[in-house]
């Protein structure tokens, strides 16, 4: 896992901060590369993050993409 931490032992609140991170701007935690390397690692955190809050993280994602500029003139 990133510096060595098990997703289960890293408390729900930077659990979260992580996973929303990556979820949503991953450009603006790491470079392309970066996520490459730590692909496996950044998984299993939201495979943690989704058993703890089922459902959440697809929301989060599918709100934040409805907002952008994606293909339609919805966002400003």
């Amino acid at each position: 896992m990133l510096k060595g931490y098990a997703p289960a032992t890293i408390p729900l609140d930077e659990l979260a901060l992580a996973v929303f991170a990556v979820e949503l701007e991953p450009s603006s935690v790491w470079s392309r590369s970066e996520l490459r390397t730590h692909k496996q690692a950044i998984n299993a955190l939201a495979t943690r993050f989704d058993e703890l809050v089922p459902g959440l993280r697809e929301a989060l994602r599918d709100s934040y993409l409805s907002s952008r500029a994606v293909g339609g003139a919805w966002s400003a």
